[in-house]
């Protein structure tokens, strides 16, 4: 692809970049270009391959360590939430006898929402040193 494009922004930069100059600058310019194509071209080539390599090496280790976090999560567990709505009725009996009966859960615990979300107000707590939002 780099190889296609590489004489179309050859005239697109030096229109771009030399707009100020004469007609002989931008001829001469190109007339070097031309002249040097075989070594412009395996430039290209490098930083093209070089750009690749890059590209390849950061996805390869992102992608590593994805799959190294994934293994910890599946080796040590991972922690599962359970969402409900604001007002809706969670049998709370119900949910312990299923984590009683479960043997893979070691532990549970319940997490109110915030007054902000079920009042749809900002509230906060003080006292007389700190103010609590």
């Amino acid at each position: 692809l780099s190889l296609n494009l590489e004489r179309p922004l050859e005239h697109l930069l030096a229109s771009v970049f030399l707009f100020w100059t004469g007609e002989a600058t931008r001829t001469s310019m190109h007339k070097n270009l031309v002249a040097h194509r075989a070594r412009n071209r395996k430039t290209t080539i490098m930083y093209a391959l070089s750009l690749a390599f890059i590209l390849f090496v950061i996805v390869t280790l992102s992608l590593q360590i994805m799959a190294f976090e994934m293994q910890e999560k599946q080796l040590m567990g991972t922690p599962v939430r359970l969402y409900c709505p604001p007002y809706a009725q969670l049998d709370h009996a119900e949910v312990d006898r299923l984590v009683q009966k479960n043997a893979h859960i070691h532990d549970a615990a319940y997490v109110s929402h915030t007054l902000q979300r079920l009042m749809g107000q900002r509230t906060y707590i003080k006292n007389l040193g700190r103010i609590y939002s």
